[in-house]
């Protein structure tokens, strides 16, 4: 896991770690693990997704994948996206 390997062995004592509202920024194990090693999460407020570039990069994306039927990483993978 990024977080236990990653940022916990970097991160200063006491930090606050800001995330998004990505799916698994929510996972309870995520926050269990940041919270276990003494630091504490605050999530950013929500947004709407015509604020923010990516979700236009990834609807195009996924809309590419529909039209080719196939996996995001193939798309990556050949650059057309």
């Amino acid at each position: 896991m990024g977080v236990t390997h990653v940022l916990i062995p970097v991160l200063p004592k006491n930090s606050v770690i800001m995330m998004d509202n990505a799916t698994f920024h929510k996972k309870q194990s995520i926050q269990q693990v940041i919270i276990h090693a003494g630091h504490m999460v605050e999530y950013l407020p929500t947004y709407s997704p015509d604020l923010n570039p990516i979700e236009h990069k990834w609807a195009q994306a996924k809309c590419k994948k529909r039209a080719l039927r196939c996996d995001t990483d193939i798309l990556f993978a050949l650059n057309m996206v």
